[in-house]
């Protein structure tokens, strides 16, 4: 697994070696969020009576912004990467950002549900077996993490996929499922330092 990591990220950096501009992509998707914060706290504070209302639409421009941003870099990277011309015009564009917000909402929606069955399961199992509240949090913790590497994982590379390869929704859903049960140590050994 480690030899395998290490070849991911000696390509990668050799990637950013050779073109320099994906750091800027990168850099720019996070200073986007850096720029954005102040205005969702902005928005979030004039539904300040109604907090769930306000969440939820800062939520839902986030997943907007998130969506068109993304589309947008990925689709720079991949033709940087590969020199090629890639032709995509305004329509293709909003289409296939609107594809991927429904896949991040899909995933948000999937992330929530874990998130709340393993409170259900934990908290059923803490009051079976009569757990205290810290080993309680403990097994809540511990569920949660199997439901993220036993179900989200396999979902990591859906909106990649759906922008580099212009396939359908539930194509990218099940290719992701694909690549990561075929790679699935790598995608782990990826993922992990996010969730550390």
């Amino acid at each position: 697994m480690s030899a395998l990591i290490k070849h991911t990220i000696v390509l990668a950096l050799k990637h950013v070696c050779i073109h320099p501009l994906l750091l800027c992509i990168g850099a720019l998707f996070f200073l986007s969020f850096v720029l954005l914060k102040p205005l969702f706290t902005l928005l979030y504070l004039q539904f300040a009576e109604l907090p769930v209302l306000g969440a939820t639409l800062v939520g839902l421009i986030s997943l907007i912004v998130i969506a068109l941003l993304s589309t947008l870099l990925i689709r720079s990277a991949q033709r940087i990467i590969t020199h090629k011309k890639m032709q995509l015009n305004i329509s293709s564009f909003f289409l296939l950002a609107a594809q991927n917000f429904v896949i991040l909402c899909t995933i948000l929606l999937l992330t929530n549900l874990l998130l709340f069955c393993s409170g259900v399961l934990a908290y059923g199992i803490g009051k079976m077996v009569g757990l205290a509240a810290s080993p309680a949090r403990l097994l809540f913790f511990l569920c949660w993490v199997a439901s993220l590497l036993g179900v989200l994982l396999f979902f990591a590379f859906s909106s990649c996929i759906l922008i580099t390869q212009k396939t359908s929704m539930l194509t990218s859903l099940k290719r992701s499922v694909q690549f990561v049960k075929e790679h699935y140590l790598l995608t782990l050994g990826t993922f992990l330092p996010f969730f550390v």
